[in-house]
């Protein structure tokens, strides 16, 4: 269950994180990933099954992190104009 108390949304008890701090964390991500890849082509083995696993594993984790964060930021919109247009209705309806 969520509820919005303040600017504090708060979900089964915990607090959300805000876009900012879930936009930094998908970065980091990014960067740890692609740092990993970089490391791995260029001084990797590619007879060695575990550089070609984690290599396969970053790919992944990146390209996971950046869906997610897509999706996220998709439903968190549709969120928002719901909410938008529940609020708008409320007021329209009290006059």
């Amino acid at each position: 269950m969520t509820e919005n108390t303040g600017d504090i949304i708060m979900a089964n008890g915990f607090p959300m994180p805000t876009r900012k701090t879930r936009k930094q964390f998908v970065i980091a991500t990014i960067i740890f990933c692609w740092a990993t890849i970089a490391l791995l082509l260029w001084q990797g083995d590619p007879n060695n099954s575990l550089h070609v696993s984690a290599l396969a594993w970053s790919y992944s984790v990146f390209a996971a992190s950046l869906f997610a964060y897509v999706f996220g930021a998709v439903v968190d919109n549709y969120n928002f104009l719901k909410t938008m247009k529940t609020n708008e209705t409320i007021r329209a309806s009290a006059k």
